[in-house]
């Protein structure tokens, strides 16, 4: 193989790894929220989005989520993976879905955002960084 067809390709390679494309992650899958600051998007059930939330110690996250014909769920996960918070609210196609939780240390929180029901419907949601307060 000659020496510009091996750059050409281990480009092309590096490219699709970096873009995520190889491992079928979508770049927007991982999403840094800001006070005040919705972010909207489109979701299909069978979809995981996840999102970061920087925290300081014992400062309470709330996190709302209002979804428009799609059933979801939110979960919350500490910096070390473990799960500490479910949303709380009903299942449905349409409502707001609330997620509250303690950061126990300083660190980078996850939020992900699962189908709660398998199926074949669409639909779309906003999800919103509501408050960050100190725990008292």
């Amino acid at each position: 193989m000659s020496r510009k067809l091996f750059l050409f390709i281990s480009t092309i390679f590096l490219s699709a790894v970096l873009s995520g494309a190889v491992f079928g992650f979508d770049s927007q899958d991982t999403v840094s929220l800001a006070l005040n600051a919705p972010v909207s998007r489109d979701f299909k059930d069978g979809a995981k989005h996840g999102y970061t939330v920087s925290a300081r110690e014992n400062e309470i996250i709330e996190i709302s989520c209002e979804r428009r014909g799609v059933n979801v769920s939110l979960a919350a996960f500490a910096p070390d993976g473990t799960k500490i918070s479910l949303s709380n609210a009903p299942g449905g196609f349409a409502g707001f879905d609330r997620l509250l939780f303690i950061a126990e240390k300083m660190g980078e929180y996850r939020v992900e955002i699962d189908s709660r029901r398998p199926g074949n419907s669409a639909g779309s949601y906003t999800i919103l960084l509501k408050a960050r307060r100190g725990a008292t």
